[in-house]
């Protein structure tokens, strides 16, 4: 009975075979089967080896077919090719497996050079000649070894002379190496990458030229797949996968890269899913770069329920000598937002030896009414907001260097509420194109730089051709016992000031030329370096401030520039490390004492239009203490102190003789740090502002292996507007879980300024996020979820990019 029934399900999985673009189970004269085997080019003879507990054959009435069933720990050996199953079946032609028997008797060749014995007693194995056998089929737990491929199942057929196999309840397992890192500073994984296919049916091919070479050459040749779930969560129930109703896997010819075709794809977290697509396609970006890179979710007073999904890949193309290359890499962001609305952004960073760039774009369909932020609220002045930004460099070659930048906002304060981090401390957005060549110690550049967002106030130049020589030998070296150095700068320049259209004033436009010529005579006395200079500036203008008339303006000024150094050793001073402490004293005096043209009378277009007699003395006093650890110099204390000081008070400082001083301070080692910095004003006996803070790296969590904590307790004091108290902390808790927190209380005002707390627990290859903040600068608040595989794209989630660039900054 238990025959029968296996014959039975024989037949059925057969009929299934039969009708795919290929028969499984051929029904064709036996030298049809040697047409194939001699196609198969450096094939050598190979048998069939299997074993069993129990096994008995029978042979069909014409002798065209025969059979062999096995039960009871089944092993069979095909080339590279092992099954191991419960119950199996192998089907051979008779004949063939009797004119091989006599042929291997004739030749006495033995086993095949090179091929182990299956089992470690040859006798215990039985035989049968490899292109004697149509197929096998194999039922209960069955495990299907390819090379180093597995494939498991609970029913497999397997052709052993097209190497295909047909599998019901289907499980594909190997492993990827990881993608490189896409950006500097993240780390590089080193473990392989798993991947999991599972599927209901599964057509499994592997290439041709495999039988009689080493295991470690086998290669999949093309899977196909109905109702599949593919995931790089090695476990039996994964946290996440994609689930397609189809899947069809090649490998391309000449990149030997597998090609992947699925249907109806959706993305699964805990067998709940989030997101879906019609279809997905590509190569192995599709496994291994899988574009997913975080998925977060909450909800805020400013813009409600919050859906983010970050997607990214790399940029390949071939080069001239074929093979594939990364260009670059994008990042898709689709968000949506319940108070305001859906947002979509695209990013693209790309680098070559002769070129590097990056692009950004964001829409926002903004349709609220109800704006949160500091009074007055803003309302913008359409719902479609978004922002573009471009930056390309090319090095054109014979010293050429290029630069582009494009940048453009739909309204004034869509930084502020999207952006909020490089609205406070990003470039500013500009347009130009920027040419320079550089030779030796010249420069020759050329800037072109329109302005194209309205409610900002630039001056433009249409545009402005520039050249300067730096440190430029007049006089051979011995005459006058140094050298006599000239720096030049020139310029001529077409320019228009155009206001923020909301100030309503005309624009101001003029053709303007400029020359600097710089004079330096460095005299080393001793220890004591002293640095005179002249400096004559002549600027010429088509028009002046209120008036359409031309003029030109000569300025001139002197100074000088005195410094030195000195140190001295104190052996074993610290820690049993010798520390020298390094004293620099320096002093500038500039004067500025001739200008015929005051800047009252000239349109002030940028910082070189603002020349007026002016003069001042800098004090400046650094020390530094230094210890030598080997090779690396470490400074464990520093401390600058700054002063300015105006003989014409009245003119040049509205009658105050010194300005502030500015000191800087910090010491430590490379587990502690302190941090201070304070603006003294003489006049008021008192601070304008002081910054101090304290870093520690803490170390580890006593009875938690691995952990560390690092702290960060920080006060900023600016006179009349705030006191700010910062507490800041990063901890990784075990391997598992990590804790980032920032707390800001301005006690001046009694209000909490911000609170920031993110705790993530990280579970197998993905992270898991949740994040509470208040942030009382604009009267926001709320809480996020975030989602973010870790292990196929070495990134960051958007709250750890956040925490990390803001966690020791002192602007908050």
């Amino acid at each position: 009975m238990r025959t029968i029934a296996l014959a039975l399900a024989v037949t059925i999985l057969a009929t299934f075979v039969a009708a795919q673009d290929e028969p499984r189970r051929p029904r064709r004269p036996a030298t049809d089967v040697k047409g194939l085997a001699k196609q198969l080019k450096g094939v050598t003879d190979l048998d069939v080896e299997y074993a069993a507990g129990h096994w008995t054959s029978d042979t069909s009435e014409n002798l065209r077919w025969a059979r062999i069933v096995l039960t009871e720990g089944i092993a069979i050996r095909a080339g590279v090719t092992i099954v191991r199953a419960d119950t199996a079946v192998i089907w051979f032609d008779p004949e063939i497996a009797r004119q091989e028997r006599e042929r291997k008797k004739k030749k006495d060749k033995g086993e095949a050079p090179g091929q182990p014995a299956f089992t470690r007693d040859r006798d215990s194995a039985q035989v049968v000649n490899h292109r004697a056998v149509h197929g096998i089929y194999a039922e209960g737990d069955v495990h299907l070894q390819h090379g180093t491929q597995v494939v498991r199942a609970e029913r497999v057929y397997f052709d052993v002379i097209r190497k295909r196999a047909v599998l019901v309840d289907g499980l594909v397992t190997g492993a990827m190496k990881p993608p490189p890192p896409r950006r500097a500073g993240r780390p590089t994984i080193e473990t392989d990458v798993p991947f999991v296919l599972r599927a209901e049916r599964l057509r499994v091919e592997w290439t041709d030229n495999l039988i009689g070479q080493t295991q470690t050459k086998a290669k999949l040749a093309r899977v196909e797949a109905e109702r599949v779930r593919v995931t790089t969560c090695d476990f039996g129930c994964p946290h996440y996968h994609i689930e397609a109703s189809s899947f069809d896997m090649t490998v391309d010819d000449d990149t030997e890269r597998p090609i992947f075709d699925l249907d109806s794809t959706t993305l699964n977290v805990f067998d709940q899913s989030v997101f879906w697509l019609p279809g997905l396609s590509g190569d192995t970006s599709i496994i291994e770069y899988f574009p997913l890179r975080g998925i977060s979710i909450g909800d805020s007073k400013k813009f409600g329920t919050e859906l983010e999904t970050t997607w990214g890949d790399a940029i390949r193309f071939r080069d001239a000598t074929g093979h594939r290359r990364e260009w670059g890499a994008w990042e898709l962001e689709l968000d949506n937002r319940t108070r305001r609305g859906p947002g979509v952004g695209l990013s693209l960073d790309y680098a070559t030896d002769d070129y590097y760039g990056t692009l950004l774009g964001y829409y926002q369909r903004d349709d609220t009414t109800d704006l949160s932020g500091p009074p007055p609220p803003f309302v913008p002045p359409n719902e479609d907001r978004g922002r573009f930004r471009a930056f390309h460099r090319h090095d054109l070659g014979l010293g050429l260097e290029l630069d582009v930048e494009a940048a453009w906002l739909s309204d004034r304060n869509f930084l502020r509420e999207y952006y909020e981090a490089e609205q406070r401390n990003g470039k500013i957005q500009e347009n130009y194109g920027y040419l320079k060549r550089d030779y030796r110690n010249t420069s020759v550049r050329l800037l072109y730089r329109p302005r194209i967002n309205e409610f900002y106030t630039r001056t433009e130049y249409l545009p402005r051709l520039s050249a300067t020589a730096i440190s430029q030998p007049l006089v051979p070296g011995g005459v006058l016992g140094t050298n006599l150095y000239l720096d030049v700068d020139a310029e001529a320049a077409s320019m228009r000031l155009r206001f923020d259209e909301a100030l309503m004033l005309r624009d101001r436009e003029a053709n303007r030329g400029d020359a600097i010529a710089r004079v330096e005579m460095p005299v080393p006395i001793g220890p004591v370096h002293i640095n005179p200079f002249f400096q004559t500036q002549y600027t010429s203008y088509s028009e002046l401030a209120g008036t359409t008339d031309n003029d030109a303006r000569l300025a001139l000024t002197g100074g000088l520039r005195v410094f030195t150094q000195f140190w001295r050793v104190y052996p074993q001073a610290i820690l049993g490390f010798d520390a020298r402490h390094l004293v620099m004293p320096e002093i500038r005096y500039t004067n500025t004492y001739s200008v015929d043209l005051p800047p009252s009378q000239v349109i002030l277009f940028d910082r070189k239009d603002f020349v007026t007699e002016f003069e001042a003395i800098t004090a400046r006093l650094q020390q530094k203490v230094q210890v030598q650890l080997g090779k690396t110099t470490l400074d464990v204390a520093e401390l600058t102190i700054e002063n300015v000081f105006f003989p014409e008070d009245d003119r040049d400082n509205g009658g105050r003789s010194a300005s502030p001083m500015f000191v800087e301070f910090q010491a430590g080692t490379l587990r502690y740090r302190f941090l201070a910095e304070a603006q003294y004003d003489w006049y008021e006996n008192d601070a304008v502002v002081l910054n101090t803070g304290f870093l520690a790296g803490l170390g580890r969590i006593p009875g938690i292996e691995p952990s560390r904590v690092k702290l960060f307790l920080g006060h900023r004091m600016t006179r009349g507007i705030s006191n700010v108290l910062t507490l800041g902390t990063i901890a990784q808790i075990g391997p598992k879980w990590g804790f980032q927190g920032r707390f800001q209380y301005d006690y001046r005002n009694n209000r909490t300024a911000d609170q920031r707390y993110h705790l993530y627990r990280t579970f197998h290859r993905f992270k898991l996020g949740t994040e509470i903040y208040v942030d009382g600068s604009n009267g926001d608040r709320g809480i996020r979820f975030t989602f973010a595989p870790i292990e196929l794209f070495n990134s960051l989630t958007r709250i750890e990019r956040e925490a990390q660039q803001g966690i020791y900054r002192g602007d908050y």
